[in-house]
This record gives structure tokens, C-alpha cells and sequence, in this order.
């Protein structure tokens, strides 16, 4: 072999070798894994609860109802005067750090109401530290905790006692329930 051929062997397996090793070079590297624990959801319901009355008033005028302690019985038939307080008991309960909900009566849905007769709903809660506000909507901030508010739907229908002639005999009004909407709202903070 000539000493050319064999210098041009030496050298392209010197190229060789420096490209092979080019761009590498000796580091330390090191992996670890981060660990953030875990997350829980919170807890949002609205529940009508069993237990609904239905009590006996007096209708002093169109507006006003005075309640008694009668119970008001399937089938009684209302005149002029009398007027009915329906109860029903519901629950919220609530959970999540920065929830915050309202709960508001979205509507009363009647049907069959004649002239003289006016039925109303409203929604009471009981005292609660979560639960602000005299009426509907009252606001509810569980904070940290969970809530479980209790309240009522208080429907009254009145028959005015102002009513004359035949007005409302044998007539029927179906009170087709009260709409409750409990709704998640943006927190202020």
C-alpha cells in the first residue's frame, strides 16, 4: 500500500472519529417528579323535602291572610274569606371554598285562578352563617365548610273576602308548583 493511500485511510478515520464525537459532551443531568397532592370537588343540591302542610286562614282582605292551626284537607273547598297556607320544606346543601349560589323562587305556575282568588309564593331559610338575605334571593357561601340550610315555600292563596255574587263557585285552580333555581355565581374575590 502507498504511503498516500494509507496517510488518506488515517486521516478519513481521524475525520471519522471527531465527528462521531462532535456536540456530545460529558453533563450531569438529574429527574425528579413533583408531587401536588390531590383535589376534591364540592357539593351542590336542592331538595323538597317530604312534610309539605296545609293549614286553615282567615282572609281579612285581598293580601292578607291570618293563619290557624286547622289543617286544610284534601278536597276543602275555599269561600270568600278563607284562604289556605301552603308549607313545603326544602334543603340546600352546599360545599366548596369559593362557592357562592343563589337561590331564588323563577316562578309560580296556576292555572284555573278566577277573579277573587290570588295565590303567592315566597321562600323563607332558616338562620344560618352561610345564608344571607330576607328573601328570595338569598345568597349562600359555605366557605370551608359544608351547609345544609333548611327553609320553606310558603304558598298562600286567598279567597277575597270582598268577593260578591257568583264569583269562583265551583270553579278549581290547580297550583302547579313554585319553581326554585339554587345557581352558582361568580365569587367576588
Amino acid at each position: 500500500m502507498r504511503k498516500t493511500t494509507k496517510g488518506a485511510i488515517a486521516v478519513g478515520a481521524g475525520v471519522a472519529l471527531l465527528l462521531g464525537g462532535a456536540g456530545t459532551m460529558a453533563a450531569w443531568q438529574l429527574t425528579s417528579t413533583a408531587a401536588p397532592g390531590s383535589v376534591s370537588s364540592g357539593q351542590f343540591d336542592l331538595v323538597s323535602n317530604t312534610g309539605a302542610t296545609a293549614k286553615w286562614g282567615t282572609a281579612t282582605n285581598a293580601t292578607t291572610c291570618t293563619p290557624s292551626t286547622v289543617d286544610f284537607p284534601a278536597g276543602g273547598k275555599l269561600v270568600p274569606g278563607d284562604c289556605v297556607i301552603y308549607t313545603q320544606p326544602v334543603t340546600v346543601t352546599a360545599s366548596g371554598n369559593r362557592l357562592v349560589a343563589t337561590l331564588t323562587i323563577s316562578s309560580v305556575a296556576n292555572t284555573g285562578v278566577w277573579s277573587g282568588l290570588t295565590a303567592s309564593s315566597v321562600t323563607t331559610m332558616d338562620a344560618n352563617p352561610a345564608v344571607t338575605g330576607s328573601g328570595s334571593p338569598f345568597t349562600i357561601t359555605p366557605g370551608t365548610g359544608t351547609v345544609n340550610a333548611t327553609g320553606r315555600v310558603v304558598t298562600t292563596v286567598i279567597f277575597d273576602p270582598a268577593t260578591t255574587g257568583n264569583t269562583g263557585q265551583n270553579s278549581t285552580a290547580t297550583l302547579n308548583g313554585v319553581s326554585l333555581v339554587l345557581k352558582q355565581t361568580q365569587p367576588t374575590t
